[in-house]
């Protein structure tokens, strides 16, 4: 009995394995082809990605549900074409699947682009001490760094006179005046992590009055 019960179901699951594979083979599933990224894409750049379906078995059902690994879908979720928002993401990669739903089950269709996003330009501004700095006192300089990119830049600070105490590859830095009083000095800060197209650096001159003296000046002499 055991032997025939054995036959039996080894003869059903081979017909059933049989059955399945013959409809499987009937279904002719339609392709998916993400398309584009076809250029550098930029920090805060609005990406476009359009999801083709080709072939048979498409109905009005089809659904697309789109998954992204960062950024944000500005609108087109569920559709075959979405937006993506890349603000503050200059240095990553995104990586954007798409499911299409609403077909046969032996249909799954699913597929994953990424593109890398290059740093924007961000506002860049260096200020200088708001009150007179006279001999002997710290210059504390700031190197005002906001927006697209501003998260992937370093610094590199130079000064023509005086001594950087601390701040060195930082926003800031502090100089020391020791003995300059009357003297100018000028201050430069090179970004880094920039996209060549950016403004990378700016000089200021500082006066460091002598103690009891004129008050001190500031002075934008350049930018690049």
């Amino acid at each position: 009995m055991k032997l025939l019960h054995h036959a039996l179901l080894l003869s059903f699951v081979l017909f059933f394995s049989h059955s399945i594979t013959a409809q499987t083979r009937k279904v002719s599933c339609p392709s998916l082809k993400l398309s584009g990224v076809n250029q550098t894409v930029i920090e805060g750049d609005v990406v476009t990605l359009n999801a083709g379906v080709t072939g048979k078995n498409l109905t009005s059902k089809v659904a697309f549900h789109w998954v992204l690994s960062a950024g944000e879908i500005l609108n087109g979720q569920g559709t075959n074409t979405i937006q993506i928002k890349t603000d503050n993401l200059g240095g990553d990669y995104i990586t954007a699947t798409v499911e299409v739903k609403g077909l046969p089950a032996v249909c799954a269709l699913i597929q994953s682009e990424s593109f890398a996003i290059k740093p924007g330009c961000p506002t860049f501004k260096l200020e200088t001490p708001s009150v007179p700095v006279e001999e002997g006192q710290l210059a504390v300089l700031t190197a005002s760094v906001t927006g697209n990119g501003a998260r992937h830049v370093t610094f590199h600070w130079m000064v023509s006179a005086g001594k950087i105490r601390r701040g060195q590859a930082t926003a800031m830095i502090e100089v020391d005046t020791s003995k300059l009083g009357g003297v100018g000095i000028l201050a430069a800060v090179e970004l880094g992590g920039l996209a060549p197209a950016c403004r990378t650096s700016e000089v200021v001159a500082v006066m460091i009055a002598k103690k009891g003296g004129k008050k001190a000046k500031r002075q934008i002499i350049g930018e690049e």
